[in-house]
């Protein structure tokens, strides 16, 4: 299963692309039966996960678009007693972070706003600079894990 962002919102569009052209290379026997936008909300995205559960009795895994999305999506499987499902999201965020260190997420991509904003300020004083700036700029987003989760800080957002 696959819960998007928002329909039409860049983010969500290349994240879906992201996800969908990557996971036949890495995961070739892995099928994405049904994908829903989960419009970066919780509360939706577990509406959608509830759908989910109604329509498929066998779910082995589930892609969030975030952290918050996913979140909401766990929830629900929660509460039907549905147990074993793998969840995965994006972000960092916070909830997903707590979830890892409960047990209950498998992993997430480490994605810092301090870090951004960072980049964000050294193109902007290499551009004042006059030095020459690629025009998409590409950091290192490592995979998080249960099992490596204690290498990074608990989110605050």
């Amino acid at each position: 299963m696959h819960i998007t962002g928002q329909p039409g919102y860049t983010t969500a569009i290349e994240r879906a692309k992201g996800f969908e052209d990557r996971l036949p290379e890495v995961c070739p026997d892995v099928k994405v039966v049904d994908t829903q936008p989960g419009d970066w909300n919780r509360e939706k995205s577990q509406q959608v996960m509830e759908a989910f559960l109604v329509k498929y009795d066998d779910i082995d895994g589930v892609y969030a678009g975030d952290d918050n999305m996913g979140v909401g999506a766990l929830n629900a499987a929660k509460a039907a007693g549905r147990d074993g499902i793998i969840f995965v999201g994006a972000t960092n965020f916070a909830v997903g972070y707590e979830a890892m260190g409960a047990g209950d997420y498998w992993g997430s991509i480490y994605q810092s706003p301090v870090d951004d904003a960072k980049a964000a300020l050294q193109t902007a004083i290499d551009v004042l600079e006059g030095k020459d700036v690629p025009f998409l700029n590409y950091f290192d987003t490592p995979k998080i894990t249960q099992d490596n989760m204690g290498d990074y800080t608990k989110p605050v957002f």
